[in-house]
């Protein structure tokens, strides 16, 4: 499906090794795409009002949560 706001930027950063580990396992937790998705919803999560921020990350959660759940009633 086509975005009605594609994306024309471009934002680069170096991680370690470590970090960029990380990142790959929170993939699954938080139901990203790919890594390229979950760091830009965590830095623009993390702009603008701090409890908006941490809604966010509530919701991320809560979400995560759900999957986990649905994916435990479907395996049993």
């Amino acid at each position: 499906m086509a975005s009605l706001n594609p994306r024309s930027k471009s934002v680069i950063f170096r991680i370690t090794t470590e970090e960029y580990e990380f990142l790959k396992s929170e993939l699954a937790a938080h139901g990203a795409r790919s890594i390229s998705d979950l760091a830009r919803s965590r830095v623009l999560r993390g702009q603008g009002d701090p409890l908006l921020a941490q809604v966010g990350r509530k919701l991320d959660d809560l979400e995560s949560a759900v999957q986990h759940l649905a994916a435990a009633i479907k395996s049993s």
